[in-house]
């Protein structure tokens, strides 16, 4: 039979149509009538599309019958119901707009908030192994101030005693302004140390992060950006690394862009390096930095609470002024839900109770009608 192989194989693809036990039953014996019909002497294109047709169309008849036959799924007349309910609803539109109205705009509000609640609360932090990040604050019980941020001799203190961190960073937000076709355009920045992205276990998609170069007094004025202001303001420039942005003042060479998927808890698009220099030279009284670290192999929280817990009484030692302070450490992603949490979760309970009333509601309605 002349295309033979492509025949059989158009063949064989039609039976599959059929289901699967009447496949097994009688397959062979379609597909062997078929090419039959199909290399008869006398047989025409018009014949042979008639072929093709009748193998599609009796598939079409087997799942009819099965479906309309006892245990089928429209066994039952539910089609005649379901038509039913279609001219019910037509003869009362106004009725039936209103109830799809409401159910539609109850549907989405729920949806907007569980999207929100799973988005916040349930979502896995953008950074790997989020149970050994930890935020490092400061604290007087007696003053009433348990979550502060600290000073830079504080926090180099913390970096030099310490014995729970594989890495310990500082880092505060603050406010970079670009030049902008000659004028200044402000974008929130972060100023962080170099041990800042190994500490929440980042690593760059282009280019280097900080480095103990950047560390030093006189380093170069380098700045990381993030993956979206790469893609929105700079034209995703594959070339971007070792270019110059105009800060005012002075330009900054670009080192590094931040993965994709990264997203820090405030919308910064740039990070600048923070000096060991300005640490140590800032006042040991003045609040300033906040602290994050990545806990080392095998410590527990408790043993890190522990650790900087004993580095702040060294520390008091050291410095006047300091009594009554100490450490504590926290996981950074339990603290950064925890202000939003009471929030989003009463949100949550009143969009689903105004959900359950207008489900009532209509169902109530549909009763009466």
């Amino acid at each position: 039979m002349k295309g033979g192989g492509m025949v059989n194989r158009l063949f064989g693809t039609l039976v599959w149509l059929y289901p699967p036990s009447h496949r097994h039953m009688y397959g062979e014996e379609i597909l062997s009538a078929a090419a039959h019909r199909w290399s008869r002497p006398d047989a025409t294109l018009r014949s042979r599309l008639a072929v093709v047709v009748d193998i599609a169309w009796g598939a079409v008849g087997v799942w009819h019958d099965r479906l309309r036959g006892p245990g089928g799924a429209l066994a039952g007349g539910w089609i005649l119901d379901a038509r039913f309910v279609v001219r019910s609803l037509w003869r009362s539109r106004g009725y039936a707009a209103t109830a799809i109205v409401v159910l539609a705009c109850s549907v989405a509000a729920a949806t907007t908030v569980f999207s929100f609640v799973r988005g916040t609360l349930l979502a896995t932090p953008p950074y790997p192994d989020p149970e050994e990040v930890l935020v490092v604050w400061g604290s007087n019980v007696e003053d009433g101030q348990r979550r502060d941020v600290v000073s830079g001799p504080a926090y180099l203190e913390l970096q030099r005693r310490t014995t729970a961190f594989d890495h310990i960073a500082a880092f505060h937000h603050d406010a970079a302004y670009l030049l902008v076709d000659g004028r200044p355009e402000v974008f929130d920045a972060v100023e962080a140390n170099a041990d800042f992205f190994p500490a929440l276990g980042i690593r760059p998609a282009m280019g280097r992060l900080f480095g103990e170069e950047d560390r030093t007094s006189g380093a170069a004025r380098t700045v990381i950006v993030t993956h979206s202001f790469w893609r929105n303001r700079l034209d995703s420039d594959p070339d971007v690394v070792g270019t110059t942005l105009p800060f005012e003042g002075n330009a900054r060479t670009v080192i590094g862009v931040l993965p994709e998927d990264f997203e820090w808890l405030a919308p910064a698009p740039m990070f600048i390096p923070l000096r060991d220099d300005v640490l140590a030279a800032d006042d040991p009284g003045r609040i300033h930095y906040n602290v994050i670290a990545r806990m080392s192999a095998g410590v527990t929280i408790a043993d890190a609470a522990a650790d900087v817990a004993r580095v702040a009484q060294d520390f008091a030692d050291i410095y006047r002024g300091f009594e009554g302070w100490s450490f504590h450490a926290e996981r950074l992603h339990e603290v950064t839900v925890e202000a939003v949490r009471s929030v989003i979760l009463a949100l949550a309970a009143t969009v689903s109770v105004v959900l359950l009333v207008a489900l009532v509601n209509l169902t109530t309605l549909f009763r009466i009608r």
